[in-house]
Order: C-alpha cells, then sequence, then structure tokens
C-alpha cells in the first residue's frame, strides 16, 4: 500500500508540482487503513509547457523489488 505523500513525491519526480488525495476503499471485511491507498485523485502541472491537469486518477502498482512502485494512469481528467 501507498500514502498520499509517497504519491506526490513519486509524481513531483517527472512534474513540477503534484498533490494526491487517497480514494479510500472498502471490501466485504470491512474499511482499510486510511493512511494507505491504492487509487490516487491527483492534480499535477508543468510550468514550462503550462499544463494543469485536475482529477487525474492513478494507481499504484508494485514494482519488481520489494518496497517499489510505480503509478499507473488510470483516467487523464481535465487538462487546461
Amino acid at each position: 500500500m501507498i500514502t498520499e505523500d509517497d504519491a506526490t513525491s513519486f509524481l513531483e519526480k517527472g512534474f513540477d508540482h503534484a498533490y494526491c488525495a487517497g480514494v479510500p476503499r472498502f471490501g466485504h471485511r470491512g474499511s482499510f487503513p486510511n493512511e494507505e491507498f491504492l487509487v490516487f485523485d491527483c492534480d499535477i502541472s508543468r510550468r514550462s509547457s503550462g499544463i494543469n491537469c485536475f482529477d487525474t486518477r492513478f494507481r499504484g502498482v508494485r514494482g519488481s523489488r520489494p518496497g517499489y512502485f510505480r503509478l499507473r494512469l488510470v483516467h487523464l481528467g481535465d487538462c487546461l
């Protein structure tokens, strides 16, 4: 599981600014901890090209090594 801070810092490697909020999950055993998420709603921007994207959804994917992850784009939101 990935925290909101981990997802934000991962996206800031490729963008000038990023802010991610985790989407809570609910299952047949109840809710999962609020600190760890699989899916994130993010706002990203790149100042050099002037692109700002809102409500962009990313999903956390496990990396090949333990403790590593990457974010996969699931839905591209509104971009200005």
